[in-house]
């Protein structure tokens, strides 16, 4: 096993700085095995492990001269993961100071207490959220308290601005427990690292009025003297040369005596220094791209598969591309209506990844639908809506006409017209054709599959069995799992153009969005429900996983663990559920069924008041054709989950036997056959691949992406001023109250009554959030969306509204208008 893993990146790091001669407190650390031991015994220690903490104990006497247990030897008992987790664990110092009782005793105490902390909630929000192995347990490190008269904490280089050429040390008086937890304000001594005299002090403390200052000499106000910030200085750069990285080091000096007392590489530093390289790289690529197409200017559109999957890992991605190709399940299903892809559109697809978000190539998405045609989208057309881009191209461009288009052009049209005719028929049996014909062989599938012992495979078999699930799944059943919700967007469609017959798009939208409010048959509905049942005790945790444990926050993304996988991850869900009760969720869900009645009953008589009586029959098949659809938009994607979760577990059971855990991940398919064989090759690939996933996360995208302006990438835009700002709407209605601004459902913590949710965009993962809200503001999403349906079922306004969360603070007091797409900030914590 690597020392890291084995010791820790604490223990590891003190073994290191030893090793190399530095001066660090002596110690001694336990290993992670005994901590995945202990946590798998119901707390006993493994056989020898009590007399050899013993005989470690006897050597730190010995090395000091001191006795633990009468108060002179003292010791602190940290937690170290082999990844950090700053904070999330427990540490425990002076240990042996209570002279009363055994001090070994403590020590057990005190070693158990850090093994524990391993399992704590917060520990495991973290592995989750950060993607970290659950079970690979924490080492535990006993070291002799330092006696620090002057602690602190180094930085190499700045965390905040890397490339400045500044070394931060942070000063104060007494322990370095203080600083490190912010329980005082230290100096913060900025230093060149090319000039290590020449620094400016920021004083902390009493003296923090003073601002900043250049030291030129000694200064009784300040922590530390010239010569020990020279001292300090060049001990941080020889370490850091040493270490070949970055460092946040933690130092103490005691009687004129330094000592270090651990270092770390600055988290996120190789991010941040990788962030404009990712940026330039991309640039290059774009115009490259531009180049080869031979288009003057090209556009990128953020797609709203987006909504659901932000940040693809390069594994994800590289199966949901083949899944997005005109070959593949999306392509197969536009097929299945009768569109005739281009062959461009079928080996390449339409979309592209850029900066890590996905983004529609207009050029390549008109080839989906009739390839022979020259059919274009108008770029300042998608620019000024890029809603344009829900719908097939209406621009004729003559260049693009070749005389294979004109001697097709009899057939391609004969082919657009028997594709609606068929599309039409399709759309009145599709419900029933899914529920009768694809679902039940589906389900059969699933159960069969769920029993195959995937670890007895052999790495060639599992990789067969990989590929055959993805095979099924995503192009097979995928794109069966589409249809239905696809006819249901077209039904909404026609019932929003039958009204604009009689009056403003506008208000055609309100019309429609009200008659299709409070849907029934949404399984992502009943998901929400139950786990309400669940919070308060009428149903199982049990039956809820068995019906929905397939799903996860954020579960387009292949890295992120079902819900049967770490049901903790439910926690903030069900403690909003309790808060918000069952009733009022059924209450909620049956006014908006009853306002989408009403609705319908009043259809007749707005429809006179318009001059357009006769089109009443035809609207109202049209939205009872979109009311039955519609939920199909969630419930398709239920049952695709289920076979995504099978693809999950396979891929498991691949990082299990590589012995990579979540780095699997950025992998691509491709590359899965390969990497035993180039292993080292891979895992640089591995950890560089990590890094530009997360510099790019980094990067502000904007919703439209001009060729024209590609220097511009990833750069912030300037925050609009004012206090209104216009967006898109997705749900009917108006409402008021304090904004929550969060980026994960986990965060949902003491929400204030009658809030206003203010996110990104949501995925089943945020159902219950939607209990206690009076309305829904994302970044991105349209009518179609998640956000959008699930808003209308329980009758509350919905706006997207791009960075809207850069604008808004939890806190501030909203107003949003679902019928006009508008979001006012009426007051609130900015002031």
């Amino acid at each position: 096993m690597e020392r890291r893993a084995l010791l820790g990146g604490k223990g590891a790091s003190l073994s290191d700085m030893t090793g190399a001669g530095y001066n660090v407190p002596p110690g001694f650390t336990i290993t992670t095995e005994a901590c995945r031991y202990v946590l798998a015994n119901s707390g006993q220690w493994p056989a020898g492990l009590e007399q050899e903490v013993s005989r470690r104990v006897a050597e730190l006497e010995a090395m000091t001269g001191r006795c633990f247990g009468d108060g002179s030897l003292l010791v602190s008992v940290r937690s170290g993961a082999a990844r950090s987790m700053p904070g999330m664990m427990d540490t425990l110092l002076n240990v042996g100071a209570d002279i009363k009782r055994d001090a070994m005793q403590v020590l057990r105490e005190a070693i158990d207490a850090v093994f524990n902390s391993w399992k704590s909630a917060r520990a495991q929000t973290y592995r989750r959220q950060h993607g970290l192995d659950n079970n690979s347990g924490t080492a535990v490190n006993i070291q002799m308290m330092f006696p620090s008269e002057v602690s602190g904490v180094i930085f190499t280089r700045n965390p905040n601005a890397p490339d400045d050429g500044i070394l931060l040390i942070e000063a104060a008086h007494g322990l370095g427990e203080a600083v490190v937890s912010g329980d005082v304000t230290p100096d913060n001594y900025r230093v060149r690292r090319d000039a290590i005299n020449d620094y400016e002090v920021i004083p902390g403390g009493n003296a923090a009025e003073r601002g900043v200052v250049t030291v030129a000499k000694d200064d009784p106000s300040l922590v530390l003297s010239r010569a020990q910030v020279q001292e300090l200085a060049e001990m941080a750069l020889r370490l850091e040369q040493w270490a070949g990285a970055a460092l946040d080091i933690e130092w103490g000096i005691a009687s004129g005596e330094l000592a270090l007392l651990q270092y770390r590489a600055i988290r996120g530093m190789d991010v941040l220094l990788d962030v404009e390289k990712g940026r330039q790289s991309e640039i290059e690529r774009l115009r490259k791209l531009c180049e080869q197409s031979g288009a003057a200017r090209k556009l990128w559109v953020m797609h709203n598969l987006g909504e659901t999957l932000t940040a693809p890992t390069p594994l994800t991605w590289s199966i949901i591309r083949e899944f997005m190709l005109g070959d593949g399940g999306f392509g197969r299903m536009y097929r299945d209506l009768g569109y005739r892809p281009h062959a461009d559109v079928a080996q390449d697809g339409f979309l592209e990844l850029i900066c890590g978000r996905i983004y529609a190539d207009p050029d390549r998405q008109a080839g989906l639908f009739w390839g022979a045609m020259p059919l274009v989208y108008d770029l300042d057309a998608v620019i000024a809506d890029p809603a344009v881009l829900e719908g097939p191209p209406g621009k004729l461009d003559p260049d693009r006409a070749t005389p294979e288009f004109l001697i097709e052009l009899p057939r391609t049209l004969t082919a657009m017209l028997r594709c609606w005719k068929s599309m039409q028929r399709a759309a009145a049996g599709a419900a029933a054709c899914f529920e009768q014909k694809v679902l039940p062989g589906w389900l059969e599938y699933v159960q069969e599959s769920r029993k195959t012992v995937l670890g007895i495979m052999s790495e060639s078999e599992l990789l067969e069995e990989l590929n055959a699930r993805i095979e099924r799944v995503m192009h097979s059943f995928g794109k069966e799992s589409l249809k239905p919700g696809f006819y249901g967007g077209l039904a909404l469609a026609r019932v929003q153009k039958l009204l604009g017959q009689f009056t403003d798009d506008s208000e055609a939208a309100q019309w429609a969005s009200r008659l299709t409010t409070g849907l029934e048959g949404d399984l992502t509905a009943e998901q929400d429900r139950m786990l309400s049942e669940v919070a308060v005790g009428s149903e199982t945790m049990e039956s809820f996983l068995e019906r929905f444990g397939h799903r996860a926050t954020g579960e387009m993304e292949l890295a992120r663990p079902r819900w049967h996988e770490d049901p903790a991850a439910l926690d903030p869900l069900l403690e909003q559920a309790r808060r918000n009760g069952i009733q009022v969720l059924r209450e909620r869900h049956s006014a908006a069924v009853e306002r989408g009645k009403a609705a319908l009953s009043e259809l007749p008589a707005q429809l006179k008041e318009w001059g357009g009586s006769t089109a009443y029959e035809e609207i109202a098949a049209a939205v009872a054709q979109a009311r039955e659809l519609l939920p199909y938009r969630e419930n398709g994607k239920y049952y695709l989950m289920m076979g995504y979760d099978l693809i999950r577990q396979a891929l498991l059971v691949l990082a299990q036997k590589w012995n990579i855990g979540p780095d699997l991940f950025y992998l691509e398919l491709g590359e899965l056959a390969e990497y035993p064989l180039r292993k080292e090759y891979f895992d640089e690939q591995i950890k560089q691949r990590r890094v530009r996933w997360q510099s790019f996360q980094r990067l502000e995208m904007p919703q439209v992406l001009d060729s024209r302006q590609l220097d511009k990438l990833g750069m912030p835009d300037e925050v609009e001023g004012g206090e209104e700002r216009s967006g898109t709407a997705l749900a009917s209605g108006t409402a008021s109250g304090p904004a929550v601004v969060i980026s994960d459902p986990s965060e949902a913590v003491d929400l204030p009554d009658g809030y206003i949710l203010v996110c990104p965009s949501t995925d089943p993962g945020w159902a219950s959030l939607f209990t206690g809200a009076r309305g829904l503001v994302v970044e991105r999403g349209g009518t179609l969306s998640h956000g959008a349906i699930v808003a209308r079922d329980f009758g509350i306004p919905a706006v997207a509204c791009p960075r809207v969360t850069h604008w808004l603070s939890s806190g501030d007091t909203i107003r949003i208008d679902g019928n006009k797409g508008r979001v006012v900030r009426i007051g609130g914590s900015r002031g």
